[in-house]
């Protein structure tokens, strides 16, 4: 199964529709003149602090901890896998806190 490869003008949100600002290293390959995003790029990268939920013993999402089930298996950039539509992790928001993304391009897939 092929899934489109994230680009630094990808989607990449909490649930409550804080962004995530990236900005890719990954300048060796590029889509539509956009970078290719890796897991690297997007783990620890920080949110646009408009995250909603932060009332009453909550925690906004700001950072992004973790990701997962993100890498294509044949598409590199250096020694680390691009990013693709399956996109998951986790903030450091409380107490919901993931965070999924859209590539928002369909030019170039991975498997």
């Amino acid at each position: 199964m092929s899934n489109a490869v994230f680009t630094i003008a990808a989607t990449v949100e909490c649930p409550h529709h804080s962004k995530v600002s990236v900005l890719s290293s990954s300048s060796k390959l590029t889509v539509s003149g956009k970078p290719v995003m890796t897991s690297t790029d997007i783990a620890g990268a920080s949110l646009d602090g408009t995250c909603s939920q932060n009332s009453g013993g909550q925690t906004p999402c700001s950072k992004v901890l973790s990701v997962a089930g993100t890498s294509a298996t044949r598409l590199s950039v250096g020694s680390a896998f691009v990013v693709t539509a399956t996109l998951s992790g986790l903030t450091n928001g409380a107490p919901l806190n993931a965070v999924d993304g859209t590539a928002g391009q369909a030019l170039l897939t991975a498997a």
